[in-house]
């Protein structure tokens, strides 16, 4: 019997984020369907999770930036890193 074929991997799914309030509630809820259709973990807690991975904002001064900023591991991204990851079917390197 020959191998079976390797089922294509979901892009996002190291990725357990939060999207900052800066974005609009309509691009945030695109942003959410996009990532979690694509193997990534929404969390609920927000900044407070530890096991946060990746904040996804439209601006590099975000409610709780300074938090985020001393934390070693947390990428921040922007909703245009989402749309190129995925049309590259890669993660890109981290905007900010």
């Amino acid at each position: 019997m020959p191998p079976s074929p390797e089922l294509p991997k979901e892009i996002f799914e190291t990725i357990r984020y939060f999207i900052a309030s800066s974005l609009p509630s309509s691009r945030a809820g695109e942003l959410r369907h996009v990532l979690d259709s694509n193997g990534a973990t929404y969390l609920d807690q927000g900044l407070r999770d530890i096991s946060l991975t990746t904040v996804i904002t439209n601006s590099n001064r975000f409610e709780g930036w300074e938090e985020i900023s001393q934390r070693r591991g947390v990428d921040v991204v922007t909703d245009k890193w989402v749309e190129r990851s995925l049309i590259l079917g890669k993660l890109q390197l981290s905007v900010f």
